[in-house]
Order: C-alpha cells, then structure tokens, then sequence
C-alpha cells in the first residue's frame, strides 16, 4: 500500500471541474457586494478621480466574480458595475443617461473590457481547473499503480480500488467478483450493499455485462462491468450510481484496466506459489521415502536375521546366543522406534501441529542424556568429550534438542573411519551463547552444498552423508530455536556446530 493516507489526500485533492448552479449564485452575490462597497469608498472621493480611474477600478468585482463563480457571476458583476459606473460617475449624475459623448465611449468601452475579460478569466480558470484534475488523475493513478505493482492480495487490492472507486466517482455500490472456474466468487464489496436478489442475478448470471463501459449513467441502476485480461475473462464489478460522462470516462476506463491488470497478476502470483509449493512438497516425498527407505533398511534387517536365526535354530542355541539375538532385535526395535517418533515429530514441525514444550534446561542434562542412548554400544568409547561441559541453562524443548544432539552424534559415528573417535565440544563463545560442537574424521560433506535439510534428506547431494537422522536434526535445532550450521573451513572431516541462546 501507498506510504501516505490516500483517502486523505483524495478528499484534499478533489477540485470542482466545472461550478454548480449555487456556486454561481454565491460568487454572483459577492462580486456585487465588493462592487458596492468598492463604489461606495469611490464615490466619496468622485470629484478627485477621472471616469477611466473608476472603470479600472471596478475591474475588480468582476475578476473576483469570475474566478469564483465562472462567466456567468463575472457578467452579474459587470451588470451592476455598469448601473453604478453610469448612475453615480457619469454625468448627469443619478441618472442612467449619458450626455456627452466621450461618456458613452467609456461606458461602451467598459462593457467590452468587461465582458471580454470575463471571457479571459473563465477561459484560465478553467484551463487551470483541467490541469488540476489532470494532475489529480495523475496522481491517483500512479498511486494506483504503485499498489497494483506491489505483492498485494486479492483482498487488499479490492478493498483498496473500491473504496477509491467509491470516493472519486461518487458511486453508492461497488461489488467485486472473481472468477473460480465456472463460478464466480464475490471477493469485496463497498459502499451500500447490493440486495440479496441482485446477487444472486450476478452469480447465476443471469445480468449481461458488458465490456469496460457500464449501462448505467447518473442512476442507481445496477450497472456491470466485465474485467478481463488479453486471454481470459477475470471478473466482474458491480457498480451503482455512477455519474459517467466525457470527464471522467477515460479515468473510469484506466481504474477498470489497471483493476484488471492487479488481479492478473496477483492470480497468476498465486498460481506460481502453489505451483512451487507442489514441487517443494514433490521434492520432499521424494527425498523422504529415499531416507526412509534407507534408513530403516538396517534395523530391520537386524530384526529380520536374528528373528529368522532364532526360529530356524530349532533351540540349538546356547543361553547366551538366545540373549545376545533377542537384546540385538530389542535394541534395533527401539531404534526403529525412535526414528519413526521422529519422522512423525518432523512432520508435524513441518505442517505447524507440534506444540513445543520449552522450559530452562542444564546444559550438562542434555549432555548425559545424549551419552546415555550409546551408553550399551561398542561406538561409546569413541566419543570424546573434549572439554568441561560448563553449568549454563538454555531455554528450548528438551526432547528435540535431546534428539538432534544424538542424531548428529550418531552421524558422526556412522561416517567416522573405524577405531577413529568423535569429538563432542561444548564451549560458551560469547556470554549469552552455548555452542555444541559435534565433530568426525569421515568423508565430509561437499562445503559447497547449500545447507538445507531438503538436500540433507539426499545422501548423493550430500556427498553420501545425508539421510533422515542428519534432516531431522537440522529440523528440532531450528524448530527449538537454535542455529545449525556446517563449518566449511574444516577440511579433515565433518563438523557441525550447533548454536543456542543461554538463559541469563
């Protein structure tokens, strides 16, 4: 929208084109007030002025008569300049004949200056009035434009236009619909509202519109107007009380257009956003049934062999086997588990239904409870806790943060070369900063990827170190309101560092 209140200026901007009938009457009233006043002060000091002195002089009511109120008050104010010219300055006095003969020609000579000026004035005010409206034209219709070509909604564009729509051509109603296929939606409305039967005519189209020009001209007639664009009908609008004439036409056509135009635009706007929002949504199916796949692949196929080897043994397993496959098929169970709570986590982050339960959380909780989900597994002595884990708070939702901690952990391992540890550092760079430092010896990641969890999902784009346990992690940080960022500067490896706010 326009920085300024254009309601504000179209109500100060608004100059009459032509005068109206009361206009004239009052100008005309005035100007032979001033000429009997300015008469009056003359004729007290008649003996000292010459008649061509008092002809100049009343000049005066007559440019004022015209100014204000048109040709027509500059006549009345002649008419009376002449009665008083010839009545009190022309000898004889008191009398409207004239005696000599250079008296006549300057009565004559008033009467022509008079009216020929009258003509002059009404001939620059109203050229002044034309540049005025045009200059007000020009103003609302790049004000118009400067909305038009802004990403403005269907609804903001319509409120705006009818109401402007309404101000300037003195409309009663103004009714927008857009059209939705075969149907037609009312989309804004100003002024008075249309009645219930008139609507439904419209909707059911049983109204005929016509093409830019309205039916109706000076009535309360309703009156529509087609709005289209070079290849297809847009809408309609439905007017009332339009006073249309030689004026105001051009400008009520140039409204229609650039109406039509907004609309265009912002429809074929919507059209491309849903159009890329399809393909994100595309993209995103895509790359998560390729995680998924991939990702739950292992621990069922943990589940899978020692499942099968349990029951094709025919119990000629020891004890201790027995254990060992069932603690196997327990442990790939609840990392099953855990992955699928994640997925769904994520996608309720994604479509806005997760509630967040954030509270003030240690530092060091977060820490031990990350350790202990690798507390039973070989690759726990891999992780290297580099230094003190300082004792700080940070405001987040503490199973997200929880999770993406051991997803990244987790990564690391996963990538890392055999035998070789993980670092895992928790520092505090600035006073109100925790940062997590999650750091491995593998293969990397490509530093020139652009780091969104989309291409995270995508282990080629990742250079094979993708996957939905490093998507989800990217998706809790962001959603518990931290930062997670790849640091590009370190080259033996992959490190990822994840960035907080502590809690003063």
């Amino acid at each position: 929208m326009p920085n300024h209140n254009f309601k504000d200026s179209l109500k100060l901007s608004v100059m009459p084109i032509g005068f109206t009938f009361r206009q004239i009457v009052i100008s005309s009233l005035k100007s032979i007030i001033v000429c009997m006043i300015l008469s009056f002060g003359l004729f007290l000091i008649r003996d000292h002025l010459s008649v061509a002195t008092v002809a100049l002089i009343l000049v005066i009511p007559v440019v004022l008569g015209v100014i204000s109120g048109g040709f027509f008050a500059g006549i009345a104010a002649t008419i009376m300049g002449f009665f008083i010219y010839d009545y009190f300055f022309i000898k004889p006095y008191y009398t409207l004949s004239v005696g000599a003969a250079q008296n006549w020609a300057a009565l004559g000579v008033y009467v022509v200056v008079m009216i020929t000026l009258s003509q002059m004035v009404t001939k620059i005010n109203t050229a002044r009035m034309e540049a005025q409206r045009r200059a007000k034209e020009n103003r609302e219709l790049f004000d118009l434009s400067e909305l038009l070509l802004k990403d403005s909604s269907i609804q903001d564009i319509s409120e705006y236009v009818l109401d402007l729509l309404l101000s300037y051509f003195k409309l009663t109603s103004a009714v927008l619909f857009i059209q939705n296929g075969d149907k037609l939606t009312l989309t804004g409305k100003a002024g008075i509202s249309l009645e219930d039967e008139e609507i439904r005519n419209i909707l059911n189209k049983t109204v005929h519109p016509i093409r830019l020009e309205p039916t109706a001209t000076g009535n309360n007639e309703l009156s529509v107007v087609v709005l289209s664009s070079q290849t297809s009908d847009i809408g309609l609008l439905a007017i009332k009380g339009l006073s249309y004439n030689k004026d105001n036409r051009e400008l009520f056509k140039a409204f229609i257009n650039h109406l039509s135009y907004a609309l265009e635009r912002t429809l074929l706007r919507d059209q491309v956003m849903k159009t890329e929002l399809l393909q994100k949504a595309d993209e995103i199916k895509n790359s998560l049934v390729g995680a998924v796949s991939h990702d739950l692949r292992t621990p069922l196929s943990a589940i899978k062999i020692s499942s099968s080897t349990i029951l094709e043994s025919n119990s000629n397993l020891s004890d201790e086997e027995l254990k060992e496959l069932l603690f196997l098929i327990d442990f790939q169970a609840t990392k099953l588990d855990k992955l699928v709570g994640n997925l769904l986590d994520m996608t309720r982050i994604e479509s806005g239904t997760l509630v967040l339960k954030k509270e003030n959380i240690l530092i060091s909780n977060i820490v031990d409870e990350c350790l202990e989900n690798f507390k039973y597994q070989d690759e726990f002595s891999r992780i290297n806790i580099q230094n003190k884990v300082p004792k700080e708070l940070v405001f987040a939702d503490k199973i997200l943060l929880t999770q993406a901690l051991v997803n990244l952990v987790d990564n690391a391992l996963k990538y890392s070369p055999e035998n070789q540890s993980i670092d895992l550092i928790v520092d505090k760079p600035q006073s109100n900063l925790i940062k997590f430092v999650v750091r491995d010896y593998g293969p990397g990641l490509d530093k020139n990827l652009d780091f969104t969890y989309l291409n995270l999902f995508n282990k080629n784009n990742s250079g094979g170190r993708g996957g939905l346990g490093l998507a989800i992690a990217f998706n809790f940080i962001k959603s518990t309101g931290g930062d997670i960022k790849l640091n590009k500067d370190f080259s033996n490896g992959t490190e990822f560092e994840v960035t907080l706010n502590s809690v003063a």
